[in-house]
């Protein structure tokens, strides 16, 4: 049930774009990144954005701006789910970096730039020693597993169970290739590297936490979290669930709350509309259909219950959505050397 929580949840953080950079550095370098907000957004993009970077050679320290700086190891990962700014570097105390190198983001607002010293953007490098990519999800209406990560995840290399497949994207990232499909290989190595560094994450938890991840390794929580993702279409009560638990109702609802931070009626509430969100993204499902299988007895309550949580009416929200999906996102690299 852990693992079909997880996916059921990752299948809704969907990469619509990846773009990665591969840098040459030789000791002392530093590379200053920005926060990566919906400024460096083109105007209708609406994603959210996300780093995750790979030392590729050689030791370097990596730090969230505010926070320690934590040492990594050649064939570490690098997670950073929030795009807080954050500084990689060879060594921790390394003075502001003078250069200023164009990131991504043409005709967005505001560009990103980054700082740095020491190193430089490579297309083609033989042996790049870093690795940093930046990744555009679609945006999404409820993202449990993005709200539950801290702001930096470190993922030493043993704990990397597809190792065997960071070299390649290594190579694809780095290379100037303009055939067909390269943007799509390179998201789904993206969202193989990612979905990796999350399960590490996972795996790596103190057992006294709580929150939604820790909420996955309670056998109620994880039995009512995965009832709830594969049947939202169903009229779960309080009552059902706790029946499928064998828990009190009072006993399930406390314990729920204790983990994931609200009722289980609440976050199936959300839930379903994350479902209708993600139907009508991907499907050309009328929205009766979508409405029946988000669990709603009718079309017109389920579009009172999305305007009411959303804002805007189904159909409405609809077209705005493929409208600005249909648009350049921010992730444009920079232009050939």
């Amino acid at each position: 049930m852990i693992q079909d929580s997880v996916s059921d949840v990752l299948r809704c953080v969907r990469l619509r774009a990846a773009l990665f950079h591969a840098f040459e550095a030789e000791p002392p370098w530093c590379i200053d990144l920005p926060r990566l907000d919906r400024r460096t957004h083109a105007a209708a993009s609406g994603g959210h954005l996300l780093a995750c970077h790979l030392l590729l050679q050689g030791a370097a320290c990596a730090a969230v701006t505010g926070q320690p700086a934590l040492e990594l190891m050649a064939g570490d990962a690098l997670v950073l789910p929030h795009g807080d700014a954050h500084r990689l570097a060879s060594a921790a105390a390394l003075p502001e970096p003078a250069e200023e190198a164009f990131l991504f983001g043409s005709g967005a607002p505001h560009p990103a730039f980054i700082r740095l010293q020491g190193a430089r953007l490579r297309a083609g490098a033989a042996q790049p020693r870093l690795l940093c990519g930046f990744l555009e999800c679609e945006p999404g209406l409820f993202d449990p597993l993005l709200a539950a990560l801290p702001r930096i995840i470190h993922v030493p290399v043993p704990a990397l169970k597809a190792a065997l497949a960071l070299p390649e994207l290594a190579l694809l990232a780095g290379c100037e290739d303009e055939r067909p499909g390269h943007a799509a290989m390179l998201e789904r190595l993206g969202e193989l590297m990612l979905i990796e560094c999350l399960r590490a994450h996972l795996d790596t938890l103190p057992a006294d936490s709580d929150g939604w991840l820790r909420g996955l390794r309670d056998r109620h929580v994880a039995c009512v979290l995965g009832l709830m993702h594969e049947q939202p279409q169903q009229a779960w009560t309080l009552g059902m669930l706790a029946d499928r638990t064998g828990l009190s109702r009072s006993a399930l609802h406390e314990r729920f709350v204790h983990f994931i931070g609200m009722p289980p009626m609440h976050y199936l509430a959300r839930w379903r509309m994350q479902t209708a969100s993600r139907l009508m993204a991907q499907t050309s499902t009328p929205i009766a259909g979508i409405a029946v299988a988000a669990g709603y007895e009718s079309e017109a309550a389920f579009s009172r219950a999305f305007k009411r949580s959303v804002g805007l009416p189904p159909s409405v929200w609809r077209r705005r959505h493929r409208a600005d999906g249909a648009g350049d996102g921010p992730l444009k690299p920079p232009a050939a050397r």
